[in-house]
């Protein structure tokens, strides 16, 4: 059976946490060369996934996307560090004073700071399992895709064949 090295596959899914999405890229490679880019929520899970990747395929450069997207509907509760607000806002009044034509500072640049919100922990058991259970959808359709790629090489190198 012949199978294409280059291949794509993407698996989504809505979740009260959001919407979880995987994407696998695969490219041509001599030997299996497999690589995530995971949120930190996910890191401790990348040798699992892995191992998932190893025994499903041989070859190929294998590159593996997740990324979780609040939606409106997501069960996110945001909190704001206030003892970290407070110190930027009596910063941002030093500078004023220092140099009045300085603006005031725009609360949603105060928001964008890193860790003045704080976004309330997502349950690392369920994400793990449901994260899984995508991959696992994810990883069998990019082979699904590879064997189709496949297919249509097959038919153009008959066909080139037989036009010789």
């Amino acid at each position: 059976m012949l199978k294409s090295m280059t291949a794509f596959a993407r698996v989504d899914e809505n979740h009260p946490k959001g919407n979880f999405v995987w994407e696998v890229r695969s490219i041509n490679h001599r030997y299996l060369e497999v690589g995530f880019r995971l949120p930190e929520e996910l890191r401790s899970s990348e040798f699992d996934l892995r191992k998932q990747v190893q025994n499903l395929l041989s070859r190929g450069k294998v590159d593996c996307t997740f990324r979780l997207k609040a939606t409106a509907n997501s069960d996110v509760n945001l909190s704001i560090n206030e003892k970290l607000l407070d110190s930027l806002l009596e910063q941002t009044q030093i500078l004023r004073k220092k140099s009045p034509d300085i603006a005031a500072p725009n609360p949603v640049e105060l928001l964008n700071w890193p860790g003045v919100t704080e976004q309330a922990q997502i349950d690392q058991s369920e994400l793990t399992k449901t994260a899984k259970q995508l991959f696992d959808r994810a990883i069998k359709s990019l082979i699904k895709n590879r064997k189709m790629e496949g297919d249509r090489m097959r038919e153009l190198i008959a066909q080139r064949g037989s036009q010789l």
